[in-house]
């Protein structure tokens, strides 16, 4: 979980945007590079405003510059714009750099 008032929070100003509160953005959990995706999961990147990545079965997290954030399920849910427009993890390199 993001403590409260963690410099994080500030790059995800974008999520505010969407109508994510405070409370929301300190749900988000930090994942490391290599860790394997949850399916039907939602994770955002530091390196990679405005986007969302959508996890799969069988896949990783990318190394990328910026910090990889899983969105927990219920957030997810109550907000279905995070849906729209998601990449696949795998196009994080592309998109990101590294």
């Amino acid at each position: 979980m993001v403590e409260a008032g963690s410099p994080i929070l500030r790059s995800f100003g974008w999520l505010r945007q969407m109508g994510l509160t405070d409370k929301d953005l300190a749900q988000l959990n930090s994942c490391v590079p290599g860790e394997f995706l949850q399916p039907d999961s939602v994770y955002v990147n530091t390196g990679a405003p405005r986007m969302t990545f959508g996890g799969s079965d069988e896949a990783t997290l990318p190394f990328v510059a910026g910090r990889w954030y899983f969105i927990p399920a219920e957030i997810a849910d109550a907000f279905p714009a995070l849906g729209q427009n998601m990449r696949s993890v795998a196009e994080a390199p592309r998109l990101i750099g590294e």
